[in-house]
């Protein structure tokens, strides 16, 4: 999986999407570079709806993490400010109902092929 080195008080995006209509959940993990140091800092999500910007929400970052993409979110990023150095590391995204989609497909299909036959 991807990572990435951030330094104390470096802002870094970790994760950026375009265009892509799916609600999704990703996973994270921040590992300090001294051990005996504790992660903290923040996390900052940024999304829009469709072309219009939306608030961003901010998060403590911890030692395993999870963000939220709605499906809405044409513009979606996330960035990191940690209190220490750390390595971040992307372990998952995991897609919401990839089902919902199909159906939604076939029924635009559907509503496509009676229209033409009755008109």
């Amino acid at each position: 999986m991807p990572s990435t080195q951030i330094k104390a008080g470096e802002r870094k995006r970790i994760l950026y999407r375009f265009g892509n209509s799916l609600q999704t959940d990703y996973a994270f993990s921040a590992t300090p570079k001294d051990d005996s140091r504790p992660v903290s800092g923040t996390i900052e999500v940024k999304g829009s709806g469709w072309l219009s910007p939306k608030p961003a929400t901010n998060q403590s970052l911890q030692s395993q993490n999870r963000v939220f993409k709605g499906a809405w979110d044409t513009f979606y990023s996330v960035y990191v400010t940690p209190d220490v150095d750390v390595e971040v590391t992307l372990t998952k995204g995991r897609s919401g109902s990839p089902m919902l989609i199909v159906w939604v497909a076939v029924g635009l299909i559907i509503l496509a092929t009676v229209a033409t036959l009755i008109f």
